[in-house]
């Protein structure tokens, strides 16, 4: 989340001093700063989405661990010896 609000600087402090100039007067600073809050999430969500994405190309499973995988899904918990 840090490297989303620093890319952004100049709408978080612009936000953040509306924010604080409204407080207590009224909520459109506030609602401001939240909007631009709920936006960062928004954009480190995505981040994060690409980086997996980027993570399960790479990671490519031995067969035996795809099916032990698939197994797991339908049946749930499993031990070892269920897997044989």
């Amino acid at each position: 989340m840090e490297r989303v609000i620093e890319e952004n600087k100049d709408s978080y402090y612009l936000a953040l001093r509306r924010a604080q100039a409204t407080l207590g007067k009224d909520d459109k600073g506030l609602g401001e700063w939240i909007i631009f809050f709920l936006q960062c999430l928004q954009k480190q969500k995505m981040a994060l989405e690409r980086k997996l994405q980027a993570e399960l190309l790479l990671v490519k499973l031995p067969e035996l661990s795809i099916r032990i995988v698939e197994l797991i899904k339908s049946r749930g918990p499993s031990s070892v010896s269920d897997v044989d």
